[in-house]
């Protein structure tokens, strides 16, 4: 059975655990230590934009008023936007999860209201730099992410890398093999791929599990 490594840990539930479990044997970690961090709530501010699910989560957890007291919430994507379903509220903007986009949709629905970014310590800032000068922003740190020193060697025949800060680390340490396929999610992980030479990848149309498993499936004996 071939083997395909992703580097983010699947739920049980995952489409992409699913539609792959009985096709691959499935290798699923983060190459990232992460680790919240204190920051203080910005005061002034009319929306709080969050990157990702974990800078959310990280971020609710030192939330100590009622929900209802949240500003207005931007998710970049719609995996971001779902955790604010799980406390019973909603995001009142929803980006595709492709920055340029989501960045020129944001600028407009934002207008002359002000924003403060919650991400990562190693954060490309996407949506910030395409909107530089053009936004009144603050940002606040809410959790690091420090890449692995030492992991396995997964041997896969497909790496699924799901980040820069991923794709980085793993091909460092174990470089691309003959015949291995690489999939990317994100202009920014492709970005980085070609600042590390290597340009025979394949970038993900879309950053949604059961988008991922069907490219996998594609390339499975």
């Amino acid at each position: 059975m071939q083997k395909i490594f992703i580097s983010r840990k699947l739920a049980e539930q995952s489409d992409f655990r699913r539609l792959l479990a009985n096709r691959a044997e499935l290798i699923d970690y983060s190459l990232l230590r992460f680790r919240p961090t204190n920051f203080s709530w910005p005061k002034d501010t009319d929306c709080y934009f969050f990157y990702s699910p974990r800078g959310l989560r990280y971020a609710l957890d030192q939330w100590k008023k009622p929900w209802e007291q949240l500003p207005l919430i931007a998710a970049l994507g719609p995996a971001t936007a779902a955790v604010l379903e799980e406390i019973g509220q909603r995001a009142d903007f929803i980006g595709s999860g492709r920055p340029a986009p989501t960045a020129l949709a944001f600028k407009e629905w934002l207008g002359q209201k002000s924003v403060c970014f919650f991400r990562a310590e190693q954060s490309k800032r996407s949506i910030q730099q395409l909107l530089k000068g053009e936004i009144l922003a603050k940002e606040r740190i809410v959790y690091s992410n420090q890449a692995k020193t030492q992991f396995a060697d997964s041997q896969a025949d497909i790496l699924v890398l799901t980040s820069p800060l991923n794709a980085e680390t793993y091909l460092k340490a174990y470089p691309k093999r003959k015949n291995q396929e690489i999939l990317v999610i994100g202009r920014s992980t492709a970005q980085k791929l070609m600042e590390m030479g290597y340009s025979d990848f394949h970038l993900a149309t879309a950053p949604k599990e059961e988008a991922l498993a069907q490219y996998c499936l594609r390339y499975l004996l």
